[in-house]
């Protein structure tokens, strides 16, 4: 048999049309995979999201829930004898915001000033246009007093290795009055706190009851440690504070900064105020005390990288004051 001269194979048009049929698929490809890339991003966004909202809520929550609130009883009068405020016990300065009890609760529209952080662009400073609320009162383990020696200006709990230190700052309280002061000394096994005119801020006077007089509380009052808390949005410093990685949820407490949640781009509060039916913005409460619930705003944003406008959800969340309802 005869072998052939020439073996068959693809002819130029044929390589240029197979080719082309590749590009064609491989395009078909590409724009598959970039389209599931860009489907995972956003809802890889979203979820980072709605994770950053529920945390933020939850946090919040739980110091919102308990403004104005008092272990020995609601609306007590409170002799704050600390050296940093004045005689109505208010913060004589501003660095010292976190002194005062104010009745447990304040909030701050956008224009309101702060005084936990300055509006500005530097890293912890407050965002122009967003709201703020300051909560202050009570936390943590509740101690019990066994007997107030005023002369020594001295306390005695009931349990040994009670865990308060001095320079703390406590809240005690019968069913009369309470009291915020600063330990001056302690003892663990000794189980006393003392409270004598010294320290920094120190107390303004050893004596505990209102106006300079003195307080004698008795066994079974309650004694905590004081903390006031402030909410707000602020620039985080890791990106430019105009998108939403560049701002986060703040809560300042007793003077400290603390960064909580990233990705927050604004907070607006609304307040309901006992014997209302709508919600109002912080100037328009007319009594602090009053107010038995809270309804939060947040807008939660991220950036996706790619050209596009950052993806951003407004969530909100109500919550009851514990302490105010009937």
């Amino acid at each position: 048999m005869k072998a052939s001269r020439y073996q068959s194979g693809l002819t130029l048009v044929e390589v240029m049309i197979a080719m082309l049929l590749g590009l064609v698929i491989l395009g078909a490809v590409m724009t598959v995979f970039l389209s599931n890339s860009n489907t995972f991003r956003s809802n890889e966004a979203v979820a980072r999201i709605q994770e950053s909202a529920r945390f933020a809520f939850e946090l919040m929550a739980r110091d919102l829930r308990e403004a104005g609130g008092l272990p020995c009883g609601p609306e007590l009068d409170v002799a704050n004898v600390l050296s940093n405020v004045d005689s109505n016990g208010d913060p004589a300065s501003p660095a010292d915001w976190w002194a005062s009890f104010s009745g447990g609760l304040e909030g701050y529209d956008q224009g309101g000033a702060l005084a936990a952080s300055g509006v500005g662009g530097g890293t912890g400073s407050r965002v122009n246009g967003t709201d703020a609320v300051l909560v202050s009162g009570p936390f943590g383990r509740q101690l019990s007093v066994e007997s107030h020696d005023t002369d020594a200006a001295e306390l005695k709990v009931s349990e040994v290795d009670h865990g308060i230190g001095a320079n703390e700052i406590l809240l005690v309280c019968d069913f009369e009055q309470a009291s915020i002061f600063q330990v001056t000394g302690a003892s663990q096994a000794g189980r006393t706190i003392e409270h004598d005119a010294a320290g920094t801020p120190g107390n303004a006077t050893k004596e505990l009851g209102l106006n300079g007089v003195t307080k004698e509380y008795g066994p079974n009052s309650i004694l905590a440690r004081f903390r006031s808390a402030a909410w707000f949005v602020g620039c985080n410093g890791r990106a430019d504070c105009g998108i939403p990685e560049g701002r986060s949820l703040f809560r300042s407490v007793n003077g400290v900064n603390n960064e909580v949640v990233d990705l927050v781009d604004d907070l607006q509060i609304e307040y309901l105020e006992d014997g209302e039916n709508a919600y109002t913005a912080a100037g328009g409460v007319a009594d602090w005390s009053e107010v038995t619930a809270i309804r939060l705003t947040l807008d939660v944003g991220r950036s996706l990288d790619t050209g596009t406008d950052p993806i951003s959800r407004t969530f909100s969340h109500t919550v009851a004051l514990r302490n105010r309802l009937p």
